[in-house]
């Protein structure tokens, strides 16, 4: 009877919102599509792996697997994801709310921790490509019919296009060339290095030599609801749109890691806010 897309500030490449049905329910729903990606989502959705294994998961109600139409449904509820009260944390400093939510963060590493040790195995090359999660990395790094060369979002975001910086320019050719020192510290790859290094060390054949584990595969923040229980509250995950259980175990937190620490919030998510606390001067020669 009614369908809304929230305008939400966490979904980067990925649309959710919330739907009326006749009998009164309401449901809250979430889906990828990502352009230029169709060829090679494979998005599986399955949360009951997870829930299997023990770890704290949103059921959804619905899921469609169809290729190019991949969507959940989860009965709607009011908690807010971790993302979203992080950011109140980090906008008002409340020290009582972060030991909580530290807490209930250190509640869930240690579950997740004793679960990754209990579902550890040995895997191997044909089990690590049928994984979704390789869509985060190794599918984004090369274009699918050349597997063996960067290509992929390097060469539809940057090839060809000028690098603005302050008081410079240069082509991504000579950007990409460059070495780097931040904050004082050397660098010893350029970015050109980096990516056909990732390539190469995220090809899902060689994790495949690695152990493995279930595991959700994108728990970042956004993809987290604060539970409320009172003194039972806790953290819980959804949207397993890369959960699997051959997950390479090196690979399960890294997109995770990097969303809540590297990739801090403010310039991630909100770059203008990012813009008026932090200033950032650059130097330009030849090598560096």
């Amino acid at each position: 009877t009614k369908i809304a897309i929230n305008a939400d500030w966490s979904s980067l490449n990925s649309l959710n919102g919330i739907v009326d049905v006749v009998d009164g329910r309401r449901f809250f729903f979430k889906f990828h599509q990502v352009e230029g990606e169709e060829a090679t989502v494979e998005e599986y959705y399955r949360a009951e792996l997870l829930q299997r294994a023990g770890l704290p998961v949103d059921m959804p109600v619905m899921i469609c697997r169809r290729p190019g139409h991949q969507i959940l449904l989860y009965t709607f509820r009011s908690d807010r994801q971790l993302a979203t009260l992080c950011l109140a944390i980090e906008r008002r400093e409340d020290d009582a709310e972060t030991s909580r939510v530290a807490r209930l963060e250190a509640d869930l590493n240690q579950l997740t921790g004793r679960i990754y040790i209990e579902t550890l195995h040995e895997s191997s090359a044909e089990l690590a490509r049928k994984e979704a999660i390789h869509q985060l990395f190794h599918n984004r790094l090369v274009s699918p019919d050349v597997p063996r060369k960067v290509g992929g979002r390097v060469d539809r975001f940057y090839a060809g296009q000028t690098m603005a910086l302050p008081g410079a320019e240069l082509s991504f050719a000579e950007f990409a060339d460059r070495h780097w020192t931040v904050n004082g510290v050397e660098y010893p790859s350029t970015l050109a290095q980096l990516f056909e290094e990732s390539r190469r060390v995220l090809d899902p054949g060689q994790l495949g030599a690695s152990g493995a584990v279930v595991a959700h595969g994108d728990a970042h923040n956004a993809n987290v609801w604060v539970e409320e229980r009172g003194e039972a509250a806790r953290l819980v995950l959804f949207d397993p749109a890369f959960a699997g259980e051959h997950v390479p175990a090196l690979l399960a937190d890294v997109k995770a890691t990097f969303h809540n620490v590297f990739a801090h919030p403010l310039w991630l998510y909100h770059p203008a806010e990012a813009d008026g606390r932090y200033k950032v001067t650059v130097a330009v020669t030849d090598k560096r």
